[in-house]
């Protein structure tokens, strides 16, 4: 089959890459897919993710991989606006050059904008994932917000979020409700099986998942003393293996890093991953006794997976959540009767009918929605349609999913 159309599909980080794998495979069916990598994927640091990504793909005959080396490895206010600077120019000269018909991306990184605001300026659709969500600790909020109001689709986990998103004056007809994309692999069961990991990264049985990143907004307490009450609350928990993941690329993420790596030193069973990759993280989430941090995976995917989760601190305010999750302050005694109250028999007990607000379908079809709407709308709709927004000032849910 001869695809006929082309879309560019964004990533700039391990956790979004996982989460759109499925999106890539099912759209390279339709359409002729370029695969346009920029942000931390090719920092050591961040276990160099890029690797994952051309294994995964490069012998799909419809997709090609375009790698945007752009990132500076420091991680000052200064060196993320170099960052966006060089990528937006590598990214004009691609969409200057190419015929490619939508850029389809997800979530709220700052290190979208190095591509979309280019986008924008050559009059490429854009097509948002998870938009209308909130998460009142970080600057997240604003990029995610801001990218809602210059990006043509939206494609939204729930019924809050799309009304969040109408809510702000968008067409209605222009959201779809379709899930969080990443759930698909939750059924499609593609990750890597858990003994062969357990071997291969010395995992023990009983283990703790930590993830957390700087709380950029939270002004209350500082990261070095976010960190270091984490840690010392984890201390209370020798009888599980504590498996610690780096965090993202923002201000702050070394004094974390750094904070780990001294712990690790002094508890030798403790383990540090730089980037596990989508194939062994979720069955590491899915076979955790606990994920601690700040991570959206802890509210997002492990619902899924009846996983427990303690949210610590602000990073994620605001954000729906199921009954899995406990959410708790920076202070040490809270922390360590939150990780108690979440490894208790009980506390699991009543997660057995825990239903994930992040997937209303559960069917595992919700890339296959986002695939549909495109096409639809490609093939259907001129760009002028396209591309002219109008201030809508009501919410009209019939015309929510008008496309897929």
């Amino acid at each position: 089959m001869h695809r006929k159309l082309k879309i560019s599909i964004l990533t700039t980080s391990r956790s979004d890459f996982g989460l759109l794998k499925n999106l890539i495979f099912l759209s390279s069916k339709r359409f002729q897919v370029d695969i346009l990598v920029g942000g931390s994927h090719f920092l050591k640091s961040k276990g160099y993710s890029y690797d994952e990504i051309n294994s995964e793909f490069k012998k799909n005959k419809y997709i090609n991989i375009i790698k945007f080396k752009a990132m500076e490895k420091s991680e000052t206010v200064i060196a993320q606006n170099i960052t966006i600077s060089k990528t937006q120019l590598l990214a004009s000269k691609y969409f200057s050059n190419s015929n490619t018909r939508m850029l389809i991306f997800l979530g709220d990184r700052w290190e979208l904008t190095g591509f979309t605001i280019p986008a924008l300026l050559h009059q490429i659709p854009l097509s948002h994932i998870s938009g209308g969500e909130i998460t009142d600790g970080s600057m997240d909020n604003y990029i995610r917000n801001f990218h809602t109001t210059i990006s043509n689709f939206h494609f939204t986990a729930n019924n809050l979020f799309a009304q969040n998103i109408s809510q702000r004056c968008e067409e209605d007809w222009r959201i779809s409700i379709v899930g969080e994309c990443g759930l698909d692999l939750v059924y499609k069961k593609e990750y890597s099986k858990f003994k062969s990991i357990k071997n291969q990264f010395n995992i023990k049985d009983k283990y703790i998942l930590i993830t957390f990143h700087p709380s950029t907004l939270d002004f209350k307490t500082k990261i070095n003393n976010q960190i270091e009450n984490i840690l010392i609350s984890l201390e209370q928990f020798s009888k599980y293996q504590l498996i610690f993941t780096s965090p993202g690329m923002e201000f702050g993420s070394k004094i974390i890093t750094k904070s780990i790596e001294k712990f690790i030193k002094n508890n030798k069973s403790s383990l540090f991953v730089n980037n596990f990759g989508s194939k062994y993280y979720l069955p590491i989430l899915k076979n955790a006794s606990l994920i601690v941090g700040n991570s959206s995976s802890g509210l997002v995917e492990a619902p899924s997976f009846k996983t427990p989760c303690v949210n610590i601190g602000d990073r994620q305010k605001n954000r729906p959540r199921s009954k899995s999750v406990i959410n708790v302050n920076y202070d040490v005694k809270n922390i360590i009767n939150a990780i108690s109250q979440a490894l208790s028999k009980n506390f699991k007990t009543n997660l057995k009918d825990l239903k994930n607000p992040y997937d209303p379908y559960l069917d595992g079809k919700n890339s296959l929605r986002i695939v549909n709407c495109i096409d639809n709308v490609l093939n259907n709709l001129s760009l002028s349609k396209i591309l002219t927004k109008k201030f809508a000032n009501k919410v009209n849910k019939k015309e929510w999913n008008s496309y897929i």
